[in-house]
């Protein structure tokens, strides 16, 4: 299970490249003036809301190595 939470991280930071892409690309069209502002409002909050997904399966990732070392008897502090 820690394995499908570290993928799930590497997939949470690959969805923040492709919006940080996204919100590039609607910049890029706002100022050649074929994307408007809800366009750029719609991309900048895909970008916040993959950067919480990346804090959450941080987190997630954290949460449970630290299960792991319980159930194993490891030190829960470094």
């Amino acid at each position: 299970q820690l394995q499908s939470k570290q993928e799930g991280l590497e997939v949470a930071v690959q969805s923040q490249r492709l919006a940080q892409e996204s919100l590039a690309q609607v910049r890029s069209q706002q100022d050649a003036g074929s994307a408007n502002q809800l366009d750029l409002l719609t991309a900048q909050d895909q970008l916040v809301s993959a950067e919480v997904a990346i804090e959450q399966a941080r987190l997630d990732l954290c949460l449970q190595s630290l299960h792991l070392r319980y159930l194993t008897g490891g030190a829960l502090l470094p």
